[in-house]
């Protein structure tokens, strides 16, 4: 699916982020909000007009800390980011 139907596809009263490095709220934040969309993007990143659409869309800017990771590892550490935070790991 194109990235411009995802976000289409986003309502923007929907809780949701997009992963962009060096963003200034860390995932967990966003962590006691029920159900989240997270936007990961493809291997170099996004484009800046990309990250624009996404907060555009009602996507909120978060990170993941300082390392920048793979796209296929980002999927999986935001999701145990936001189990661990959310106390689902217990």
């Amino acid at each position: 699916m194109a990235r411009r139907d995802r976000l289409a596809e986003h309502e923007a009263a929907r809780n949701g982020v997009v992963l962009v490095p060096g963003a200034g709220s860390a995932l967990p934040a966003f962590r006691d909000t029920g159900a989240i969309d997270v936007l990961v993007g493809p291997e170099g990143g996004f484009e800046s007009r990309e990250v624009d659409a996404a907060i555009r869309s009602g996507l909120r800017p978060a990170g993941l800390g300082p390392r920048i990771l793979k796209a296929e590892t980002a999927c999986v550490a935001a999701l145990a980011v936001l189990q661990a935070a959310g106390g689902d790991l217990r």
